[in-house]
């Protein structure tokens, strides 16, 4: 994916890549320190049969190293096609962490814990960011098609603006006169 795209403001695209990148290299952090706090047989003490850990791991690797380097490719085909499959790996991976997170001992007995905290938040960005793009993106279009100006192909021209003189006859009424000799400006 490019830091800038055609369609939009070079900057703010730079601006929001460098945002994103800053905060998913934050967050790999915070997912390194919590990984080497608890290690995975620590929680398969507390919790057995549980893969948190991995899922912490296999979400900082996938997500996280995703998000803070940035691909530059060759065509807008290939950038469409990348960011769908990495769109779908980030959502299986951000499934089976909330699967994991959301368990029943996970619940029960780590709480508190750092390592199921960083998985809630890496599943948590993976899955509201999108969402809440695609609703922006529904709401848009929402709007464009129930606000937007419905013009018909084939229908005659409008009017924009003409003028009608108003003129005075014997008795002093008003009336209206001719139309003055003037370009009709018209909306197709």
């Amino acid at each position: 994916m490019t830091a800038s795209s055609s369609h939009g403001n070079p900057a703010l695209d730079a601006c929001i890549a460098l945002i994103g990148s800053v905060t998913a290299t934050v967050l790999v952090v915070l997912s390194i320190i919590a990984l080497v706090g608890d290690s995975n047989a620590d929680l398969r003490t507390i919790c057995p049969g549980t893969r948190l850990w991995w899922a912490l791991l296999v979400d900082t690797l996938v997500i996280g190293g995703g998000a803070v380097g940035q691909l530059h490719l060759s065509n807008s085909a290939d950038d469409a096609v990348y960011a769908v499959v990495r769109l779908a790996c980030m959502l299986g991976v951000a499934i089976w962490g909330l699967c994991e997170a959301l368990s029943d001992c996970a619940n029960d007995h780590l709480a508190g814990n750092n390592v199921r905290k960083m998985v809630l938040i890496w599943s948590g960005l993976v899955i509201a960011i999108p969402s809440l793009l695609l609703l922006a993106a529904a709401a848009f279009g929402m709007g464009n098609l129930c606000w937007s100006d419905k013009k018909q192909a084939g229908s005659p021209p409008r009017p924009v603006s003409a003028a009608l003189k108003l003129a005075e006859d014997d008795d002093g009424d008003t009336t209206v006169g001719r139309v003055p000799q003037t370009d009709f400006r018209t909306e197709v």
